[in-house]
């Protein structure tokens, strides 16, 4: 039981701590570049980002560590998936507010989106909850790739 709830605050670390390393590098544009940009009016308030994704990363976390604990043959490949989901999405950070490029971080939340696809049919053949777990991530990120469409298109 110990090594259980270790193994879940393990998982649920790394994904948060994939959400601080976004974080870091999002926390230099956000009051300086990313304020300059013309927004849709359907762009969140920037106070929201961090709880949303908070919760969003702890989601992650407990979702990746029920395909972990499982026993199938598809455990491997599905965690493979879930950790090069999590890179993808750094990189988006990097991309759109490192690299301060709209178009850049258009095109790259369109393979985060791809990879989260990918994340969600690898943890439905293990997990059906673990599956269901993963979908307000989806959701966020479809959104989010609207709102990056339009800041792209807008400020183009």
């Amino acid at each position: 039981m110990k090594n259980k709830v270790l193994s879940l605050i393990g998982f649920v670390f790394v994904c948060q701590l994939a959400g601080l390393i976004g974080g870091l590098i999002t926390s230099n544009s956000v009051d300086t570049w990313y304020s300059t940009l013309i927004r849709p009016s359907l762009t969140p308030p920037n106070w929201i980002f961090g709880p949303v994704w908070t919760i969003l990363y702890a989601l992650l976390g407990v979702s990746s560590w029920i395909i972990f604990q499982s026993e199938s043959s598809w455990k491997k490949r599905a965690l493979t998936a879930f950790f090069i989901n999590i890179l993808i999405n750094v990189i988006w950070s990097f991309l759109f507010f490192g690299l301060q490029s709209t178009l850049l971080g258009f095109i790259w939340i369109i393979v985060l989106e791809l990879s989260i696809i990918w994340v969600l049919v690898e943890f439905w053949r293990v997990s059906k909850l673990a599956s269901f777990l993963m979908l307000p991530y989806f959701l966020w990120v479809s959104f989010a790739s609207f709102v990056a469409f339009n800041i792209w298109w807008l400020n183009k």
